[in-house]
């Protein structure tokens, strides 16, 4: 039995998953994966139970949910040091993050997809200043 669920960061989520065809050239997919979080996505979400998404897995949220994702965004891959904060972003004052980092703070950036538009019962708390 499972109490929580934890989706962190790493591959792309495939096209295949989104009904579109790859866009970009990159081997950097994996779709036993996919198939896997997006199973113990979907049991999570029917049990009403907590997830906690990073990164890849908060698209892969957004995809399960039948949203789609942009393929390629540009400016979102640091070729820094990955453990070192290059990107700056802005907070929404209703996130839980707002009385700890104000109204900005810094990250890295290590991805290259994006979600194309918001499942509608999830909130956006954090844009890059530029978006």
């Amino acid at each position: 039995m499972i109490d929580k669920l934890i989706l962190t960061g790493g591959q792309h989520v495939s096209p295949r998953f989104y009904g579109e065809k790859r866009s970009i050239k990159s081997d950097d997919y994996n779709e036993d994966r996919d198939i896997f979080e997006s199973r113990l996505l979907m049991e999570m979400l029917k049990q009403n139970k907590p997830v906690l998404a990073i990164c890849r897995g908060a698209q892969l949220v957004n995809v399960v949910s039948g949203r789609t994702l942009n393929q390629l965004i540009s400016n979102h891959w640091q070729e820094e040091i990955p453990s070192q904060a290059h990107q700056s972003i802005r907070l929404s004052k209703n996130s839980v993050l707002f009385p700890i980092y104000g109204d900005s703070s810094q990250i890295n950036s290590l991805h290259i997809q994006s979600t194309k538009e918001l499942v509608p019962k999830l909130e956006a708390i954090a844009w890059d200043h530029k978006d």
